[in-house]
């Protein structure tokens, strides 16, 4: 598993990613002495991201920054690699579109909506005593208009 960033939801992800059984979870983060010493994580400095990009099952973006304008990273870059023939892709980022390898054709895509919708769904219950159903027609809807939106 690749993880990109180490805020607060890169942390819960580690740690779940930890108890699905995942045995390598590689963390790049935009400052490698912040993560260097982690414990069960091979940390990373971001620039070495599309080093390891081929490897992941599943690939994690917890960074809010828009990859195509505000980083002068290098992203992997083919659409026929064995990565995007048989990974997951998850953009955790739900307030603004990353455009996070919107050109890699993962296997499976999750953007920050599914996320924030499926957290919402046991506060709600708590708060209302009501547990919502997700509306899957919305997600598609959502999914469409995050897939249509213009890049920069």
């Amino acid at each position: 598993a690749i993880v990109l960033g180490y805020g607060g939801s890169a942390k819960a992800i580690i740690y779940s990613l930890s108890l699905m059984g995942f045995k390598k979870i590689r963390v790049f983060n935009r400052n490698y002495d912040k993560i260097k010493n982690i414990k069960n994580i091979i940390p990373h400095k971001l620039e070495e991201f599309e080093d390891f990009f081929e490897e992941a099952d599943i690939t994690i973006n917890t960074i809010p920054i828009n990859f195509m304008l505000e980083m002068n990273l290098r992203l992997p870059h083919t659409k026929t690699s064995s990565a995007s023939k048989k990974s997951y892709g998850f953009d955790v980022v739900y307030n603004k579109n990353t455009f996070f390898l919107d050109h890699i054709a993962f296997d499976k895509r999750i953007y920050g909506h599914h996320m924030l919708i499926h957290q919402a769904i046991p506060c709600f219950q708590k708060w209302f005593g009501i547990k919502p159903e997700v509306d899957l027609n919305l997600l598609d809807i959502l999914d469409a208009k995050v897939a249509t939106l213009k890049k920069p």
